[in-house]
């Protein structure tokens, strides 16, 4: 498998699995990745988006192995080492195999459960109200009713 496709799939079915768990928990009443503000910076995440989506850093450590191909038209590819590839008996071919490991991390901020989205956005919207009525009123303002 490519590391592209590889890095693709991955994060696709972490996002898919979250979102088929948000519908079975939910059935049950409960929330999977619900949107949250939080006052202070929390470990569990490493960073939240303005509509409370959290952003998580998935940690990839791969083995990729290097296949150059001998030859006029020869390119390197890259490809995620199984556990089959990294083992065993090797055949001696025209190409030169190379095997590294790649550590990094991608941000990715995992769909959130809409009703609890749907209750921090109402509840965003009256803070909002209540800081704009606090400040049109003016303490000086004699005749008020």
């Amino acid at each position: 498998m490519d590391l592209k496709e590889f890095i693709r799939t991955s994060l696709t079915q972490i996002a898919e699995g979250v979102r088929e768990a948000q519908e079975a928990v939910h059935s049950q009443g409960g929330f999977v990745n619900p949107s949250l503000y939080t006052s202070s910076r929390d470990e569990s995440h490493f960073a939240t988006m303005e509509d409370g989506q959290s952003v998580f850093l998935v940690d990839f450590d791969v083995a990729v192995t290097v296949n150059e191909e001998k030859g006029t038209n020869a390119e390197a590819k890259l490809k995620v080492a199984s556990i089959l590839a990294l083992g065993g008996d090797r055949k001696a071919s025209a190409n030169e195999e190379h095997s590294s490991r790649l550590r990094f991390k991608i941000p990715l901020a995992l769909p959130v459960d809409p009703d609890a989205k749907q209750r921090l956005q109402a509840q965003r919207s009256r803070q909002q109200a209540q800081a704009t009525a606090l400040n049109d009123y003016d303490p000086y303002e004699r005749e008020r009713i």
